[in-house]
């Protein structure tokens, strides 16, 4: 919106009007108020569905979640030896967890004991400026009664994000987290350059570290992946003062009492 992009959330596009050079799309929000948007090209994504007809799936017998196939923590269906994997059984429907599920079913056959239990998927669009959601946003939280807090770190205070013109537009590093321990529950972030944190947030949400756990494994200065460790370390201060690398009132007298007697 601040570079002058008209957004619309929970719209739908109902229609397209031709107009010579250019096009006008019809959408209507959630309360029923119309719009067009003009424009000189339609780019327009359909989403994605799982295939699940037209290859024998519905002889199979396998049960059903809605247009998904059914599957436990193992990747097994309702039918012995049958295993299915990827876009078949359910969101997020991404390429590195269907690989992650079919390497895991390989092993189960092989004889392994595994089952399929992550503590986040990442999710990257790579756009300009790119995005990386992992775990759950703040509403998502909220909406499964969640109590959580969040954390935000901008990367204009981050050098490294500042060398290579990616501070200035905005981007940031946000973590979610419950308010009762401080877990991790969700990382976001919007910026140029951001995919390369995938691997810090999914090794930060595996190990099931607190937001103040962060700090204690700093990248070196001044990547861009500082900025989670530095929302760590922010809110271990709220919830720790002794944390903050200053003396409360009562211990600033002390030393200074220690410091004079020293003196004397």
């Amino acid at each position: 919106e601040r570079a002058g992009v008209a957004v619309f959330l929970r719209a739908k596009a109902t229609g397209l009007v031709n107009g010579g050079n250019r096009s006008a799309v019809q959408v209507q929000t959630k309360d029923g108020t119309k719009h067009e948007v003009l424009g000189d090209a339609v780019f327009g994504t359909v989403g994605r569905r799982p295939r699940t007809k037209g290859w024998g799936l519905e002889r199979m017998a396998v049960d059903m979640r809605g247009p998904f196939v059914r599957v436990d923590d193992c990747c097994r269906t309702s039918v012995r030896n049958v295993w299915a994997i990827g876009d078949l059984v359910g969101e997020p429907m991404l390429a590195h967890k269907a690989s992650a599920l079919g390497e895991m079913v390989a092993d189960i056959i092989a004889g392994a004991r595994r089952r399929f239990a992550p503590a986040t998927v990442a999710a990257v669009c790579f756009t300009e400026p790119e995005i990386v959601s992992a775990g759950l946003s703040p509403a998502e939280a909220a909406d499964s009664g969640i109590d959580c807090m969040t954390g935000l770190f901008p990367f204009a205070a981050n050098g490294r994000a500042l060398s290579m013109e990616a501070g200035e537009e905005g981007g940031f590093v946000r973590v979610v987290a419950r308010r009762d321990n401080h877990r991790v529950i969700g990382v976001q972030a919007v910026g140029a350059h951001v995919s390369k944190l995938v691997g810090a947030i999914r090794h930060r949400n595996r190990n099931g570290r607190g937001a103040g756990g962060h700090r204690r494994q700093d990248p070196c200065p001044p990547d861009a992946q500082r900025g989670i460790p530095r929302i760590g370390a922010a809110r271990a201060r709220s919830r720790h003062p002794h944390l903050s690398g200053r003396p409360s009132p009562g211990r600033r007298a002390a030393l200074l009492d220690r410091e004079r007697a020293a003196r004397a």
